[in-house]
């Protein structure tokens, strides 16, 4: 294989990894409804947090109480409160792209009213559809 030819197939692997690896675009509403296993609207009652490091740099690891005043897709009762877990980035290594978790995290706040696109785990928890899994 001459020189070009190594050139260009390593070009093309540094641009397909680089790919792999980029932050996901928001979702539009319509993707989100489709996705979501569960649509609560409520009032966040409480948020815990705590830092995580992983191989690239730090996350936070997030935990909402919502008192649920609107249910699509699921049977919750008005008033019932649902966890709901998140992530985002918190610290990366410099020139790093890749998945971030939540675009507006602290949107989450203790009081704020809320629309959450949910996903359920396989354990039976909710976590917010990525990047963009509340209104």
């Amino acid at each position: 294989m001459n020189l070009f030819w190594k050139r260009a197939f390593l070009a093309s692997l540094i641009c397909i990894s680089s790919v792999a690896y980029s932050a996901i675009p928001p979702l539009s509403k319509e993707e989100r409804t489709q996705m979501a296993d569960a649509i609560f609207e409520g009032t966040v009652e409480s948020v815990t947090k705590e830092l995580k490091d992983v191989d690239w740099g730090t996350d936070v690891v997030a935990t909402a109480t919502l008192k649920v005043s609107k249910a699509e897709k699921v049977d919750v009762k008005v008033g019932e409160l649902v966890s709901i877990s998140y992530w985002y980035v918190h610290k990366r290594v410099s020139g790093l792209t890749g998945p971030q978790g939540q675009d507006n995290p602290r949107a989450i706040t203790k009081g704020a009213k809320i629309r959450a696109y949910l996903y359920k785990q396989e354990d039976g928890s909710y976590s917010l559809l990525e990047p963009n899994g509340i209104d």
